[in-house]
């Protein structure tokens, strides 16, 4: 594996554990039962995309992002941090919800080119997280907002 790509596996693993961090701020102040559910999803990925690390055949596009794009994520993402609990709940949800999109819209786990079936599947799961983070995230933001009810088991207080 080129040395880009294991760095570039090892900053996206980071990423994610930065977001469980991050979550794991916010559930201190909000009780819903998403957030516990999103650290514990985020420490799933990170575990993932860890064991990427020593599987050959991995390369990574660099067309798409850089190891300065992925270090400057994960920056962001601890300033996020130690302003949280500074936070609405509205805010913490709309933070959650541009960072599990900007995951997506940057194709983070579209990124890897591989014959191995294996690494394929770790992406595609990797990816189908991401766009169901994404759904939860943004229920919990309609339903802090008002605009669906509070009767969600990933609302739960």
């Amino acid at each position: 594996m080129e040395q880009d790509s294991k760095k570039i596996i090892e900053l996206l693993a980071k990423n994610e554990a930065k977001l469980a961090e991050l979550y794991l701020e916010y559930s201190k102040n909000y009780p819903q039962d998403i957030w516990q559910e999103l650290v514990r999803d985020e420490r799933v990925h990170f575990q993932w995309i860890n064991t990427l690390k020593d599987i050959p055949g991995v390369v990574f596009s660099s067309e798409r992002f850089s190891v300065e794009a992925i270090e400057s994520m994960i920056e962001h993402i601890d300033k996020l941090k130690q302003e949280a609990l500074n936070k609405s709940l509205i805010e913490a949800f709309s933070i959650a919800l541009d960072l599990e999109n900007s995951l997506l819209e940057k194709k983070y786990f579209s990124t890897f080119k591989s014959d191995e079936e294996e690494l394929k599947e770790v992406f595609d799961n990797l990816n189908r997280a991401t766009q169901e983070h994404v759904a939860k995230v943004k229920t919990g933001l309609d339903r802090a907002k008002g605009e669906l009810p509070q009767n969600n088991e990933l609302y739960k207080s």
